[in-house]
């Protein structure tokens, strides 16, 4: 009796919890833990385990993080080839590594959004304007198919092929272009945003409409806010440093680490800085100076070990003949370089295409005699698409590795037709690489069991194992 009665005037002590708890309830210790990964899958399957977990691998620094050491995946090709034969749609090629989600994306490209338009002359159906983390932004005409829906005003759709339940989303009406602009040529182009338009929302689609008038160029931009709706107008103006007799706006490219590129035909390229809508004068290398034939991407590789994820590089790829440079450039301020042409670019490596494609069998002879266009450039310039314009021939080159594979082959116009039979188009061919979607479509855990990371740490950590198995 009085060891019982000594024993209840003792309070009983919790047993100390185990070191796989200790660890996983850190959150800082689990998202190092989670940042190793293999790939974006895995990082859903760990999310689902408890909503400690969730909450750790929807942080924004922590999906910033992530995505710079495992950047979306590669899926294939969007090609849009409306110049080439008359009335063909959009199409999707797979790569053949992901056979299971890229057969997908092609069988909704095929017979979902696009599969609609097919009743439509070819110049009334709708085009590729932009295609970023696995999202597509389509172009349609004013005369849009009744079976969708889709009223007149409604010219601009977000399509996500990747996703297992494919979405559709219409934009609203855009706004008109600057005032004053009745006669004159106002390019107007529509980018998805750099951050999947935060946790898988499309908020952040920009507007940008740019005029060139002699010298003097006005942009403005407009961003579409949470609620759908087209933000404010922000304009902003400037004057080319030199006067040209063929100023003109060649293209403008898609936003880079929050910068949208005027290239124009004079050898000036502007780049126009999104969050203040201020215009800077980007000097390039001399030798992408006197031609338009590059492209541009942003690599987050030099700050993969740092919080600071406004630092990395400006890749540029340009195009002379059959030989690429590739240039880089540690950051995208361009205010210090004291007006000197290439000051700050550093030339990374070069590439001979027609040395790499001599034992290419599907090559026709004589393809190096044509242009070679640079048409797009993969995040961290690990990639290059180029259109080998005398054949017709679309390809991929990985600049690392040195390796060519076919794209796309569009049918060239006989010479009897106009065409040359040299591939002049009066629409050049534009492929965009698709990726997986991001940022990741997490679930939503609502069992109350699922609100604590304790219940069972053996269990987390073989989960955990489980969600790093190549086999999950």
């Amino acid at each position: 009796m009085e060891g019982e009665e000594e024993s209840e005037r003792w309070p009983q002590l919790a047993p100390p919890p185990s070191p796989a708890s200790a660890v996983l309830s850190d959150e800082d210790l689990l998202g190092e833990i989670l940042l190793r990964l293999e790939s974006h899958e895995h990082l859903i399957a760990a999310a689902i385990v408890c909503k400690h977990w969730l909450r750790v691998a929807s942080g924004d620094l922590f999906l910033r993080r992530f995505r710079v050491i495992h950047p979306p995946r590669l899926l294939g090709f969007c090609v849009d080839d409306g110049g080439g034969d008359v009335g063909r749609r959009p199409q999707f090629k797979a790569l053949p590594q992901h056979p299971g989600v890229a057969t997908a994306a092609d069988h909704r490209t095929r017979h979902g959004y696009f599969g609609a338009f097919d009743h439509l002359a070819g110049y009334h159906r709708p085009s590729i304007a932009d295609c970023r983390d696995g999202r597509l932004l389509v172009e349609s005409t004013d005369r849009a198919p009744r079976r969708l829906g889709i009223n007149t005003p409604y010219r601009y759709t977000v399509l996500r092929p990747p996703h297992p339940r494919e979405s559709v989303q219409l934009l609203p009406p855009l706004p008109p272009p600057p005032g004053g602009c009745a006669g004159k040529h106002v390019v107007e182009r529509v980018f998805l945003p750099e951050d999947g338009g935060g946790a898988g929302g499309d908020h952040g689609i920009t507007l940008v409409y740019v005029l060139l008038v002699e010298r003097r160029v006005t942009a403005r931009v407009h961003v579409l806010d949470s609620g759908g709706a087209w933000g404010a107008p922000t304009t902003e103006e400037t004057e080319l440093p030199a006067p040209s007799c063929d100023d003109a706006v060649e293209t403008v490219l898609p936003p880079i680490n929050g910068e949208v590129y005027v290239v124009t035909t004079s050898g000036y390229t502007l780049g126009l800085r999104l969050g203040t809508t201020r215009f800077s004068v980007v000097e390039l290398p001399d030798a992408a100076r006197s031609s338009a034939n590059f492209r541009m991407a942003w690599s987050y590789a030099a700050a993969a070990d740092d919080d600071d994820f406004a630092r990395g590089r400006l890749c540029l790829v340009h195009g002379d003949g059959t030989r690429l440079s590739i240039w880089h450039r540690k950051t995208t301020t361009m205010e210090d370089d004291g007006g000197a042409a290439g000051v700050g670019w550093r030339l990374a490596d070069t590439f001979c295409v027609r040395e790499a494609c001599e034992r290419v069998e599907w090559l026709p002879d004589g393809w190096w005699t044509g242009r070679v266009a640079v048409i797009a450039v993969g995040d961290n310039a690990e990639f290059a698409l180029l259109d080998l314009e005398k054949v017709g021939v679309v390809i991929y080159v990985h600049l690392r590795w040195r390796t060519v594979k076919k794209v796309y082959e569009r049918k060239l116009p006989d010479a009897d037709d106009g065409g040359g039979g040299g591939g002049d188009r009066q629409r050049p061919v534009r492929v965009f690489p698709l990726t997986t979607v991001w940022p990741p479509t997490f679930p939503a855990l609502d069992k109350p069991r699922q609100n604590c990371c304790v219940r069972s740490p053996d269990g987390l950590v073989g989960a955990l194992v489980m969600t790093c198995h190549a086999g999950w």
